[in-house]
């Protein structure tokens, strides 16, 4: 299974590090890990994986509950190639 990134910038936090890296070839199950710079708002941040032929969303994850800067989403992929796309927004001060 190879997964490439992409993103959507809702805020300013910038992604530090991906586990897989862009472009990695995997084995399921796993779980995807995005460690970004600043906490995210968790209703409005999160990962989705689409299958990279026919576009169809497969999996969907959302922030750590332990961490506000990582979101992790749980793979259990068949063979092939896949987008991990994510959204993230930063939480503001009140």
């Amino acid at each position: 299974m190879l997964l490439l990134l992409a993103a959507s910038t809702l805020g300013h936090a910038e992604l530090e590090e991906s586990d897989p890296a862009d472009g990695e070839t995997i084995a399921t199950p796993y779980t995807l890990t995005a460690t970004f710079s600043e906490p995210l708002v968790s209703a409005r941040s999160g990962i989705e994986i689409y299958e990279l032929g026919d576009g169809a969303e497969l999996a969907r994850g959302r922030i750590s509950e332990g961490d506000s800067t990582v979101i992790q989403v749980d793979l259990e992929l068949s063979n092939g190639e896949y987008v991990a796309h994510w959204t993230r927004s930063l939480r503001t001060a009140a």
